[in-house]
């Protein structure tokens, strides 16, 4: 089973998970009214579950109530990768000054989990792991063993993000990989995981159960 983007993020969230603050709309007037309480420039982001919907214009930014209402009004009821969009998820435009990947799924051909983890977020991974596999760091928690905090604190050090961000960026993995298996899922992934003015967040999030 496939969760929409803001389905993902409020269970991330009920785990600890930092997200951006963020409310579904169902029609431009819904986008407009969300965009006009919020009082911020916001990301305007189409729901399927479908991947590759940036590079299909199914994410846009508006800077006022207005422009929100034209784009939310662009998006609803347009197909993206064969899916139609039926509802937007209208959240704060973040400051971004640095995107990450973070993804846990299952290792099929090991037979166990595996965490992957990659200074280069918002790309996509699959294209990634092609041309630049050396990003990419996995890491595979023993299954059979109790994941504890201390080994999630190892993985952000294998890819030298500055000393400040090991302990919030393994907090992160080490809550992710909780959730990923207190719901026996397939894959929980953040993309991007941005680093803010403030803090770490789940910019995006990809859940899919069993």
């Amino acid at each position: 089973m496939k969760f929409f983007e803001y389905m993902a993020k409020r269970i991330f969230n009920e785990e600890g998970i930092p997200i951006l603050e963020g409310h579904v709309a169902n029609s431009a007037e819904e986008a407009t009214s969300i965009a006009s309480d919020m009082g911020v420039p916001v990301a305007i982001k189409s729901q399927v579950l479908v991947g590759g919907r940036g590079k299909a214009g199914g994410i846009k930014f508006a800077d006022n109530p207005g422009e929100a209402y034209k784009v939310a009004d662009s998006l609803i009821g347009t197909t993206i990768n064969g899916e139609r969009v039926h509802q937007l998820l209208i959240e704060k435009k973040a400051n971004i000054i640095k995107e990450f990947f973070l993804s846990i799924s299952i290792d099929r051909a090991n037979k166990r989990p595996v965490i992957m983890v990659s200074n280069e977020g918002g790309v996509e991974i699959e294209n990634l792991a092609k041309t630049n596999p050396e990003k990419i760091i996995k890491y595979h928690p023993n299954p059979l063993i109790e994941f504890l905090p201390y080994e999630s604190l190892q993985i952000p050090r294998k890819i030298a993000v500055p000393s400040e961000l090991i302990s919030p960026m393994g907090d992160v993995i080490y809550k992710l990989y909780k959730l990923f298996e207190k719901y026996y899922a397939e894959t929980a992934e953040i993309n991007s995981l941005v680093l803010t003015d403030e803090l770490l967040i789940a910019a995006d999030a990809k859940f899919v159960v069993q």
